[in-house]
């Protein structure tokens, strides 16, 4: 996908691997060193260290749209250190987000007055439409303590489809 800030910067993110580019065998810990070079010939080096650790798969439990409340819970995984639940709906060009929280802790989470809380650009689900509940189960590297979206260690993610009412 492009992005642009003000006609001068793009980037090209990909957003997944293929199956085919996923394992069940974990890679070897230790340091791992990036040498990237831009589309604009600028040499960018970035160091990082895999650690052995990593968080096991996280399992949806239950999901319900019930009197304009949704909620979803999950089984914790002993090896999570926080989550993230989000309501998406897929699309041709990729994924709306009605709806992500920061990283949470625990196995619930309860949004009351959905129809009102849970949008895309300010137009909130329609019924009859598919949409996909995302929880996300985190680890993050040893030495984290801020900027966790910059040091996560492995992430385990469930999906489930919902029918808006």
């Amino acid at each position: 996908m492009e992005l642009g800030a003000d006609g001068n910067y793009t980037a090209t993110f990909f957003k997944e691997p293929a199956d085919e580019d996923y394992t069940s065998t974990p890679p070897t810990p230790g340091e791992y060193n990036f040498d990237i070079l831009t589309e604009k010939n600028k040499e960018v080096l970035i160091s990082d260290v895999l650690e052995s650790n990593y968080v096991m798969p996280v399992e949806i439990t239950s999901y319900a749209l019930e009197d304009n409340t949704l909620s979803i819970g999950w089984e914790e995984t002993a090896s999570a250190e926080a989550y993230r639940v989000r309501f998406i709906q897929m699309t041709d060009d990729g994924e709306n987000v009605y709806f992500a929280t920061n990283f949470i802790e625990g196995d619930t989470l309860i949004v009351e007055n959905a129809t009102s809380n849970i949008n895309y650009q300010g137009t909130p689900p329609q019924p009859g439409e598919d949409y996909t509940i995302e929880v996300m189960a985190y680890n993050f590297e040893a030495d984290a303590e801020a900027e966790l979206f910059y040091n996560i260690q492995s992430i385990s993610t469930a999906r489930r489809t919902i029918t808006w009412e």
